[in-house]
């Protein structure tokens, strides 16, 4: 016995997107035109999934602080499969529906949705950026890493981006849960019988 299993993330409208992330829809508007936002359809109407509402939520942060809007979207690009990663620690960020399963099951789906993103609560860009900025932001899941990594590249100072805080505040901004996991149980396939 086995389960098919479909994951249904969240979707918001630009409305809700600015609700959400303090983006008016006007900014979202000429990001779009600017390039910095896709233009993503849906039934002919902008829509935003979750990597939609982080890359809003961390161009704004970063361009507030400085940063022009080509390397904060860049930036937040890097923040995007760890962000999935602590989404799923959060209470309330998924909702099972369908077939009844065991709690195993239902963590392990949680936990292995996202590869590559453990120990990377953490994304750390050194400052101020170099001409091999990007190749010098890293994730860690530990702040003391960041004193030895920082003395590597000869930075005294980075920006860090605390995903676990970030997901936290996506969760709470937005009402209900951000994926719907539906399941359905399959039948094992037994042989006819002769």
């Amino acid at each position: 016995m086995g389960y098919t299993v479909t994951t249904i993330g969240r979707e918001f409208s630009p409305k809700e997107a600015a609700e959400v992330t303090g983006v008016s829809v006007s900014v979202q508007r000429d990001w779009r035109r600017r390039g910095i936002l896709a233009e993503r359809q849906g039934d002919g109407w902008t829509v935003f999934d979750l990597n939609g509402i982080v890359e809003l939520m961390i161009i704004k942060m970063l361009s507030a602080s400085g940063f022009s809007l080509t390397m904060a979207k860049s930036i937040a690009g890097l923040s995007l499969l760890p962000m999935h990663r602590e989404f799923g620690e959060l209470e309330g960020a998924f909702e099972f529906e369908g077939d009844e399963m065991p709690e195993s099951i239902k963590q392990r789906i949680l936990f292995s949705r996202v590869h590559g993103a453990e120990n990377s609560r953490y994304l750390v860009a050194p400052l101020p950026p170099s001409d091999n900025f990007y190749g010098s932001v890293f994730r860690c899941g530990d702040l003391n890493y960041i004193t030895d990594r920082l003395s590597e590249d000869g930075s005294f100072h980075c920006l860090i981006i605390d995903h676990r805080l970030l997901a936290d505040a996506v969760k709470k901004a937005v009402d209900g849960p951000l994926y719907r996991i539906v399941s359905e149980l399959k039948e094992e396939n037994t042989p006819d019988a002769e």
